[in-house]
């Protein structure tokens, strides 16, 4: 009971079941864990004590997030010093007294600067079929065709996925 500008195309299609079929099969067992917890407590699970436990999972995913974004800039401020360090020591690595190391590994990272270029690069050295658009892009073209009721791209299978959002 799809409701949205995509209602008349998602009822036609499959549901998205993911990628990662070791996930889903976590996701599963975390579900049935949920049901047989609140059956064995006498917990009836309608849809408003779920949505009451969404809203509260996602609040705590949330708080979790923020404290990660904390810990990686203070991580990377930590290597960016660390690295200065060694370098004005003339150092790469340094032994820790619970007796791990830790160890400067400089290496090669590319950046293309020029898309096109790099796209030429790539057919005139055998990677055509490396070569793939971003998810987002093609997920926003498939999108657009159904909308105008053309199939999507060959190669391409269109799912449906449900998102929920929670409104504040």
């Amino acid at each position: 009971m799809a409701r949205g500008k995509y209602a008349h195309i998602v009822a036609k299609l499959p549901r998205f079941e993911g990628e990662d079929v070791g996930f889903q099969e976590k996701v599963n067992a975390v579900a049935k864990a949920i049901r047989e917890d609140a059956r064995n407590n006498g917990i009836r699970l309608g849809s408003a004590e779920l949505a009451r436990a969404f809203a509260a999972q996602r609040a705590e995913k949330e708080r979790i997030e923020e404290e990660l974004k904390d810990a990686n800039l203070h991580l990377g401020a930590i290597k960016n010093l660390l690295i200065d360090q060694f370098e004005q020591e003339g150092a790469t690595s340094i032994k820790l007294d619970n007796g791990s190391s830790v160890v400067a590994i400089y290496e090669p990272h590319a950046v293309v600067k020029d898309k096109q270029a790099f796209r030429r690069w790539c057919i005139a050295n055998g990677y055509e079929n490396e070569m793939v658009l971003p998810w987002i892009t093609t997920d926003g073209l498939v999108k657009e065709l159904l909308l105008k009721g053309e199939a999507e791209p060959e190669g391409v299978q269109a799912t449906t996925v449900v998102k929920l959002r929670l409104n504040k």
